[in-house]
């Protein structure tokens, strides 16, 4: 269900991407547009995934707010704290996540082949390299082509 929420975000918030969640969905806006900064760019899968629990705890609980006292046998409660909330000194808070960007979705190379040693995925990490990412060139033209020795 998360993963279905997510998608048709992605599809209303930007209907010709390729992306099919926010993690993905984030780096092709941030590679690929001009004049964005960090503040415009969505939020990541993770990040995004506490709002649609939410949304699904709050739309679940209106929609059988009466099954406990229709039918207190079979009426299923849900808890907050499964749904995207925390408990904080005797509140219900929404809970946040923090995650660190992985080293190679902020290193995009232009080649088309990562064969040289100059290229900016072979060169990232104090020249140790990270891999090729999901929008460096040589993904795209031809995936099997790439000889960076990280991928």
């Amino acid at each position: 269900m998360i993963r279905n929420a997510e998608h048709y975000i992605v599809k209303v918030l930007k209907n010709g991407s390729i992306a099919t969640c926010f993690t993905d969905l984030r780096a092709e806006v941030f590679h690929f547009s001009k004049g964005g900064s960090l503040h415009s760019l969505p939020p990541t899968s993770q990040g995004l995934r506490p709002h649609i629990m939410r949304g699904f705890y709050n739309a679940y609980t209106t929609m059988h707010a009466l099954d406990s006292q229709l039918d207190p046998n079979n009426a299923e409660i849900l808890k907050p704290e499964n749904c995207g909330y925390v408990h904080d000194q005797g509140h219900l808070i929404p809970a946040t996540s923090w995650k660190a960007l992985e080293d190679h979705w902020s290193v995009c190379c232009t080649c088309s082949k990562c064969a040289r040693s100059t290229c900016p995925c072979r060169m990232a990490d104090g020249g140790r390299g990270v891999k090729c990412g999901k929008f460096c060139r040589c993904k795209k033209t031809l995936p099997h082509s790439c000889k960076n020795p990280i991928t």
